[in-house]
Parts: C-alpha cells; structure tokens; sequence
C-alpha cells in the first residue's frame, strides 16, 4: 500500500473516531480531559469532578445541559428526594415532600427569563420534568424549610418563626496587599452544611455559560441541574459566595417568598458585572429574599456584605489586606446580635490564622488554613456526624481572580483539584 493511501487512511480513521466520540477522553490546553460533547456544549472531567462549558442563548445552553447531564440530575433528583422525604419524617414535619416540591417550581417562577430558559432547555434534553428540576435548583431552600429554620414573615424574632437547628452554613476569607503573598488577592470559602449532603457531593458541578448576548461567561458550582448557586465567578476575575444570614435581626431576616430567590442573585450578579462598582451597585439594589452573609473577591481586593432583607450593608476591612466572614453578623448597626452557646468561633480563628500568616496567603496556605478543625482552632466542621443534620464542611474552594484559578476539595468524591477557569472562558471547545 503505497504511503498516500496509508495517510489518507489514517486522516479518514481520525476524523470517524472524532465524530462517533472514540476520540475524547484526551486531555486538552485546559489540562482537562474532554468527555463528550452535545450540540455546542462540551463535558470535561477533572479526575472525578465534571466541568461542563456550554455556548449559545440561554435556551440552547439549557439543552446542551440536560444532553450531556441528564442522568447526573436525575441522581440528584432522585437523591435529594429521598433524602429530604427522609428529614421530614425524622423531624416530625408537618410538611409533605410535595409541600416542598411546590415551594421549590413557585420559586423558580420568579426567576429572571434567562434562568428559567436554561432551566426549561434543561428538562427538554434531560429526561426531567421542570419540577424535578426545580427541586434541585432549591434544595438549600427546602432543607431549611424541612428543618424548620426558616421563619415565617414574622422574621425570626416574630410569631411564626422557625425553630430548628439553626445552619450556621459556610465561612470564607480574603486576603490581598500586605496579608497575600507578592500581594495576590486569594479567596478561601468552605460549605457548612447537614452532613446528609454529602450525599450530594458526587453531582457537585462546575458549570460555565458563555451566552451570546454579551453577558459576562460565568462558572457557578452547584449541583448537576442547577442554575443559580450561591458561589459563582466570572471573566471580569470577579468570585462571590452566600452565607446563611438568618441571624441579622429582624426585620432584615424576614423572609419573603414574593421575590426573586437569593440563589439567582449570584447567577444574574456574576453575567452582569465587571467590576467591584458594578457589583457594589448591584448588593446595594437587589431585594434578596433570604438574608446573607456575603464574600466577594476580586484581582483587586476582598469585600463583604451583611445582606438583610430590607437593609444592606458593605463591611469595613478586617484588616488592610483582610476580610473575614462566618453567619454571625459583625456590624453594630443592626443593633443587639445573637449569643452563642457555645460561641460560634469560626471567624475570629480564621482572622487569628491569617494574622499569624500575614504576608504569605496563597493558595497552598489558604489550603491549609481551610483545613484546620473548629476544634484545633479553624473554621473545618468535621463532625463526629452523630445524624443527618451534624454540621459539616461540605465543600472547600480556594480562588485566585487574577488567574481565574480555581481550587476545589469535595470530602468522598476528590482533594484539591485545580479547574483553570480562565481558558474555559475564553475556548470556543
């Protein structure tokens, strides 16, 4: 067989593997390695982890979604549903898991067109009805309900409240300038949550929507389905994260189930701004339906908000070069705050261990930071998971802006797994 036909042969076996997907698996310049593809969309794996990229309007990403991940959201369907039928049984709920099923679609309703395209795109390719859907979108939402904690509009200190475990639900700090290593802004965040979502962590996915209307790509982590989060991060090097602030006082911790969900805040947020006046603009006029405790990161500097539901409010530094967050509001202009007991230490140990590495917090050390137990003076739940509703670190992410680095540990799926976001922005797969 003469050479030419040889190589011409082997052209027409390269282009057959590629086209009938023999041919991913490979690894790619992302340092990913590419799984499968669906209509514009692309699925990557980092070890265990799922980055998946989609591209088009917010309808066509929703389809490309549900292609490539259909039978992970119906795990987490199925999984969350199961889980949360078996909470409410524990907890002697009043509630039905079709109680929390209908919270779940009405709240999405009020979602901003363009979520609920990539949602409905989502059920068109997946497998999964809208509401199915829905229920993963808000499983945070009914794991508070199905527990108690969320108070009625009377707030937490008016009739009606809830009454249960009280999530403390996450921790986070920033550091940059004198606390950052050659000065270079780095976000730590871990998940506090019931121990019962680590269940979960096997469809935690990257997502990263790249839309052809102009809008910021944006990455949120979240689980397979789902399209607001409450960690997202952006082409402009902007990173936000929600903590759980149902202890701000009331009124600012009333909950209103008439708004747009504070999940899709950071979504909307992460597509739309470019900068910290942007976002700053944005915290200021969003009405959020659930109080927060709120991180934000960008290659400039670290900000916090204590985001009540009828006031908002941006913290004053740590520290130069610092911010540090748990659930506990810190600002005394909400006036008379919670008392814990026992305290809830987790941010003061946070500052204590950024104090005593001061110059030198980067992503190495802003892992080990985030690896230090409540116990041992850190902010790491670590159990011992004595039921469901133990609290415990979920997950860990550590981020740098500028490089649009970002670092995850998911506890019984993977350790620290680098995911570099910023050529997934800028590929065209």
């Amino acid at each position: 067989m003469s050479g030419r036909r040889v190589a011409t042969l082997g052209l027409l076996l390269v282009a057959f593997l590629t086209l009938s997907g023999f041919g991913e698996g490979t690894s790619t310049a992302t340092g990913l390695t590419k799984a499968s593809s669906f209509k514009g969309g692309t699925l990557y794996r980092a070890g265990k982890l799922r980055v998946v990229v989609l591209r088009g309007d917010y309808k066509e990403m929703g389809r490309q979604y549900g292609g490539l991940l259909g039978s992970q959201m119906k795990g987490m369907a199925a999984t969350a549903e199961q889980a949360l039928a078996k909470l409410l049984s524990e907890m002697d709920s009043k509630l039905t898991l079709k109680d929390l099923q209908d919270v779940a679609s009405a709240q999405c309703r009020l979602y901003p067109k363009r979520l609920r395209d990539v949602l409905t795109g989502a059920s068109e390719t997946s497998g999964l009805s809208l509401k199915k859907i829905a229920f993963i979108e808000q499983v945070l939402l009914v794991t508070k309900l199905a527990d108690g904690e969320a108070p009625s509009a009377g707030g937490a200190d008016g009739t009606g409240a809830g009454g249960g475990s009280w999530l403390k639900s996450c921790a986070s700090l920033t550091a940059w300038g004198p606390y950052a290593a050659g000065g270079t802004t780095t976000m730590g965040r871990g998940f506090d949550f019931p121990a019962f979502f680590l269940d979960f962590n096997r469809y935690l996915t990257v997502v990263v929507f790249k839309p052809t209307d102009g809008s910021e790509p944006t990455a949120v982590l979240n689980y397979a389905g789902s399209v607001g989060c409450i960690q997202s991060f952006n082409a402009a090097g902007l990173a936000m994260e929600y903590n759980n602030g149902i202890e701000i006082p009331y009124p600012n911790n009333k909950v209103y189930a008439d708004r747009v969900p504070a999940n899709a805040f950071f979504t909307e947020a992460a597509l739309d701004c470019a900068d910290l006046q942007q976002l700053d603009a944005y915290f200021r006029t969003w009405r959020f339906s659930y109080p927060g405790i709120c991180m934000v990161a960008s290659p400039v500097k670290g900000r916090s908000y204590e985001v009540g539901t009828t006031d908002v409010i941006a913290n004053a530094d740590v520290a130069d070069g610092l911010q540090v967050i748990a659930n506990t509001p810190v600002d005394p202009y909400w006036g008379p705050l919670p008392v814990h007991d026992p305290p809830d230490l987790r941010r003061d140990n946070l500052i204590a261990l950024a104090n005593t590495r001061k110059g030198s917090i980067d992503v190495k050390t802003m892992e080990q930071i985030f690896g230090v137990p409540v116990a041992e003076g850190g902010a790491k739940e670590t159990g011992p998971i004595t039921s469901d509703m133990t609290e415990f670190t979920i997950l860990q992410f550590v981020y740098v802006p500028a490089s649009r680095v970002l670092v995850l540990r998911v506890p019984e799926v993977q350790d620290w797994t680098t995911i570099r976001l910023k050529g997934l922005f800028r590929s065209a797969h």
